[in-house]
């Protein structure tokens, strides 16, 4: 009885011990377990010497003893404070090794910071580490900047770069430069010491899209003194945004820049520089404000990458005693336009080899611009230094669960016409936000999704031209599942009705549709003045006209699957309608006064005349027209900056009703071609003009074509094939007569 009662009062006490100090008990249980029963219970009444023998009860204020309890109270304080460290042990980005050291996407650049060839990136250095590349520009041309000159430049850059702190960047530069040109006296343009010192920060919004920006500061060196001058000091603000697609596993990058240059390196000389000496110095006469895009692919141990800079001027010079015309004349054709094409290399770690060739696309020289080469190469290398010891990632494999080893199964789909249940081919099937292959449906119609554990949902996209775009999330169930997915036609659902009200009766109107596409639909309105066209789903231009009437012009008109728009025109008389008609190899018309004198906007009566224009263009489609304006002989250069600007004028018109811009080219004839005497302000008034040509008619006008006339009033076709009269009366007018043909010279000549 005594050794029961001793043995219960044991296990009451442990039972307290365990309660009082968990951690401290746990440890004390775990040694006990292991001794033999005598060894337990000698160990026991030592740990526990306020129980005695004969004791029935004891006070729970006193169940631990204070030694005891400060070893418990130890052995937490212990525990805590290691889960504590365990919780401190934060991985730092900054602080690892490479995963793979041959893939180096940001290096230093000539100008220094990281980027690309002259636009910066919205990235830095590693933190604690260096970056330092030396780089050379050589161009060489013949008849560059005057005829019969040879030019040649050679350009040296040295760059550094520091990362003091992560996503911080700090860098400098400096460069030299030596140019020669045989028309030149003396032949040698030269300049050292151009320096410039900036800083640059970014920050990640997500794991795909950065932002940042740059401030760099340029102290710009001339061939007649040595060393920087602090009078012409300029500067670069710069905003920069990345788009990083490699968390979707696609090595590339996206940028974009945009900022402003304040340049004072015109103050370097106190004379007017020549063109020859503004090329070789590298200065400009304005502000500018840069935008630039670029692309790069970082793959290991090569970095291909482009970009395209544009600079457009801000208060640039426009001087009338300078031979050179004025960049607010010549617009966008002088602006400084740059593309680069360019391709990293890594042989060794951290180490880089550049090369690349720089394009310049400005195609006009202007006051106060250097003059843009058609090639540029360069030649660079790099180094990354990195000071820091740092720890290298281990990939732990994940243990394999048999849950993963679960059957997994699949849905079959197959697409079906609506109506007529015939199999879709053709139609596109994709698995959005996953990197499941697109799949193309076959002859049957049918797609297999890939396979998945069963109860998952995966969201499914099925797309064909002809059909309405269907979204929908398959559930996968444990076993195959199939069945038939109807498509919705998008000719049998959508279109356009309206009305054309005119104040003649006994005229129709037509109306016709343009669409951003390139899609182009004509009707005719019935008796009633009503109209009913099946359309594409799109953005439309609809115009509507009829002989003697003023045509009427909606822009921007939605039709989609869910929305048939009713438009309602009004169309009031005004005078006979401008005959623009089809004529061989040209649009001609019966005047062409577009412009007032010595003017470059489009007059209001000439709106009409080429809203029947555009007409006329849009039963082409696949045709090529060509513009050519015309003004009178007053100063030649003048003349055809003016006739440019008609040019663009006449087609951003036709282009706004409905014409496929790609389809349209133009030509500044200017003053070359005039058709009267410049000898009044009438004659002159009468050659300013202009023409439409068509390039190539084959498709109009087959070998055996007779020469057929098209005016916008010709017979327009439904959409059912059939001529717009159902009647079958024959007119025997007298003008039977087929028009002879009219080629592009003879259409010239009779406009003379």
């Amino acid at each position: 009885m005594n050794a029961l009662t001793r043995e219960a009062r044991v296990l009451w006490a442990t039972l307290l011990l365990l309660f009082a100090a968990t951690p401290a008990a746990a440890q004390i249980g775990g040694s006990a377990a292991g001794m033999g029963a005598a060894e337990a219970d000698e160990a026991e009444e030592a740990r526990l010497p306020w129980l005695e023998e004969e004791e029935e009860e004891f006070d729970d204020s006193s169940m631990v003893p204070e030694s005891l309890r400060a070893e418990a109270e130890a052995a937490v304080a212990r525990v805590q404070a290691e889960e504590a460290a365990a919780a401190r042990v934060i991985i730092d980005p900054d602080n690892l090794v490479d995963e793979n050291p041959f893939i180096v996407a940001d290096i230093p650049t000539m100008q220094g910071y990281t980027g690309l060839f002259r636009m910066p990136t919205a990235s830095a250095l590693r933190a604690k580490t260096f970056g330092v590349g030396f780089f050379i520009e050589y161009m060489s041309a013949n008849d560059f900047i005057e005829e019969g000159d040879s030019q040649r430049r050679f350009n040296g850059h040295v760059g550094f770069s520091w990362a003091p702190i992560s996503k911080i960047e700090v860098f400098a530069y400096v460069n030299a430069r030596s140019a020669t040109n045989s028309s030149a006296e003396p032949s040698l343009v030269q300049s050292v010491g151009n320096f410039g010192i900036g800083v640059k920060g970014f920050q990640p919004i997500n794991d795909m899209v950065s932002v940042g920006l740059m401030a760099n500061f340029m102290l710009p060196a001339g061939a007649d003194q040595v060393g920087a001058s602090f009078s012409s000091i300029g500067a670069e603000i710069a905003a920069m945004s990345t788009f990083d697609f490699n968390s979707m596993n696609i090595p590339m990058r996206l940028h974009f820049n945009a900022g402003f240059i304040l340049d004072s390196s015109d103050n370097l000389f106190e004379v007017e520089l020549t063109p020859i000496e503004r090329y070789g110095q590298g200065v400009y006469g304005y502000n500018r404000v840069r935008t630039a895009l670029g692309l790069d692919f970082a793959v290991e141990r090569l970095t291909p990458f482009a970009e395209l800079t544009l600079d457009i001027p801000v208060d640039a010079p426009c001087s009338e005693l300078s031979l050179q015309p004025c960049v607010s004349d010549e617009g966008f054709s002088s602006f400084p336009l740059y593309a680069t094409l360019g391709v990293r290399a890594s042989p060794a770690k951290r180490l880089m080899i550049h090369a690349g060739v720089d394009l310049g696309l400005t195609s006009t020289e202007t006051q106060g611009t250097p003059a843009a080469p058609l090639w540029n190469l360069f030649f660079g290398l790099t180094y990354n230094i990195d000071p820091v010891t740092r720890e290298r990632v281990v990939e732990v494999d994940t243990p394999v669960t048999s849950q993963q080893y679960a059957p997994t199964t699949h849905v079959t789909g197959r697409l079906v016409d609506q109506i007529t249940g015939a199999p879709l081919v053709g139609a596109q099937v994709s698995y959005p936000d996953t990197t499941y292959t697109t799949q193309i449906t076959g002859e049957d119609g049918s797609f297999q999704t890939p396979n998945q554990m069963p109860q998952t949902e995966l969201a499914v996209v099925i797309t064909h031209p002809d059909y309405t775009t269907r979204e929908m999330t398959v559930t996968y169930f444990p076993q195959h599942a199939e069945g038939d997915i109807e498509m919705v036609h998008r000719l049998r659902t959508s279109g356009s009705t309206g009305r054309v009200n005119l104040d003649a009766e006994d005229v129709d109107a037509i109306v016709s549709f343009h669409g951003q596409d390139a899609d182009y639909q004509e009707v005719v309105t019935d008796e009633n003045g009503e109209f009913a066209v099946a359309l594409v789903p799109g953005i439309y231009t609809v115009i509507a006209a009829a002989p003697g009437h003023r045509a009427e012009r909606y822009r921007f008109i939605e039709v989609t699957d869910e929305i048939r728009p009713n438009i309602v025109f009004n169309l009031h008389s005004n005078g006979p309608l401008e005959q623009a008609r089809l004529e061989r190899d040209a649009v001609v018309f019966d005047h062409d006064r577009v412009f007032e004198f010595d003017g470059d906007d489009i007059t209001d009566e000439s709106e009409e005349l080429l809203t029947q224009v555009a007409i006329v263009m849009s039963r082409y489609p696949q045709e090529t027209f060509l513009i050519r304006c015309h003004t009178d002989a007053t100063s030649a250069s003048r003349d055809e900056s003016r006739a440019r600007r008609r040019c663009n004028n006449v087609r951003r018109q036709l282009v706004a009703l409905g014409v496929n811009g790609n389809l349209l080219e133009t030509e500044a004839v200017g003053g070359t071609e005039p058709r009267h005497p410049n000898s009044n302000d009438r004659n002159r008034a009468r050659n300013n003009r202009f023409e439409f040509l068509i390039l190539n008619t084959d498709t109009i006008y087959p070998e055996d074509g007779d020469g057929e006339t098209h005016d916008v009033t010709a017979e327009p076709r439904r959409i059912d094939g059939s001529s717009r009269d159902d009647d079958d009366d024959d007119d025997d007018d007298a003008d039977d007569d087929e028009p002879a043909p009219i080629n592009r010279m003879d259409l010239i000549r009779r406009n003379r």
